[in-house]
């Protein structure tokens, strides 16, 4: 089994990366819905606005290609 670990030190299990995605929504205090288009679409604009990543390195094509990205671009590591 895969693992994520985000800057923050944060790790978490990766099985499947759209099951890895809705966790991280249901841990979300103000969640009231799971939509994983617009929640990688929301946290593709956070990243961009606050931490200023250029918003076409974070793939929201589908939920492998948003996780991938952020291992690509330094955010998380895949391991």
């Amino acid at each position: 089994m895969r693992q994520i670990e985000w800057i923050d030190g944060g790790k978490y299990n990766l099985e499947d990366s759209k099951k890895f995605i809705e966790f991280m929504q249901m841990k979300h205090p103000f969640c009231e819905k799971i939509d994983n288009q617009d929640y990688m679409e929301s946290v593709r604009f956070t990243y961009s606005e606050l931490y200023g990543v250029d918003e076409k390195l974070i793939d929201v094509s589908s939920e492998e290609a948003f996780v991938s990205s952020f291992d690509k671009i330094g955010l998380a590591r895949i391991f």
